[in-house]
C-alpha cells in the first residue's frame, strides 16, 4: 500500500526550495530572475526589501524593444525567461555614454552594476513591490 502523504511532502519540498537568499555584496553577477525571485527582494507593498539600497550586479539580455535614451532607461531580460525583466535607470550625467554602448546591441548580454530601488506598483485589485536598478557610472554597464 502506498503512503498518500509522500506526494504531498514532495510538493511542499519543491515549493519551499523555490527561493534562496543571495550574497548581494559579492562580486557575482546574478541573473534577473535569480535576483527578483530571491528572498532578498521579498516584500509586500509598503515594506522595504533587503535588496533595496544595496549595490548589486545583474546579468541579462538587453531588451531591444525597451531602450529609451530620452527617458534614461532600458530593460534587461532574464537570459532564460523573458517574463522576468528589470528596469535600469541611468543617471543623466552618464546617459550619453551608456546609451552609446547600447546602440544596436539589443539581444546581447550585459553586465550591470547599480543600486536596487523598490516601489509599490498598484494594479486593479493588487499591489506588488517592484524593483529597478539605478546606474550612476558609465563603467557600470558593459557587454559580457
Amino acid at each position: 500500500m502506498k503512503n498518500p502523504l509522500i506526494p504531498l511532502f514532495l510538493l511542499l519540498l519543491i515549493i519551499g526550495c523555490g527561493q534562496e537568499t543571495l550574497d548581494l555584496s559579492s562580486n557575482t553577477y546574478f541573473g534577473v530572475k535569480e535576483v527578483l525571485t530571491s528572498m532578498n527582494c521579498e516584500a509586500n507593498c509598503g515594506e522595504t526589501a533587503d535588496c533595496e539600497g544595496v549595490t548589486i550586479r545583474v546579468k541579462g539580455r538587453l531588451d531591444d524593444a525597451n531602450i529609451n535614451a530620452f527617458a534614461h532607461q532600458f530593460y534587461l531580460l532574464d537570459e532564460s525567461q523573458e517574463k522576468f525583466t528589470l528596469e535600469v535607470k541611468v543617471d543623466e550625467a552618464v546617459s550619453a555614454d551608456v546609451f552609446q554602448k547600447l546602440n544596436d546591441m539589443g539581444g546581447e548580454v550585459f553586465l550591470v552594476k547599480g543600486e536596487m530601488e523598490g516601489y509599490d506598483a498598484s494594479t486593479n485589485f493588487r499591489c506588488t513591490r517592484q524593483f529597478l536598478l539605478r546606474v550612476d557610472e558609465a563603467s557600470d554597464v558593459e557587454m559580457e
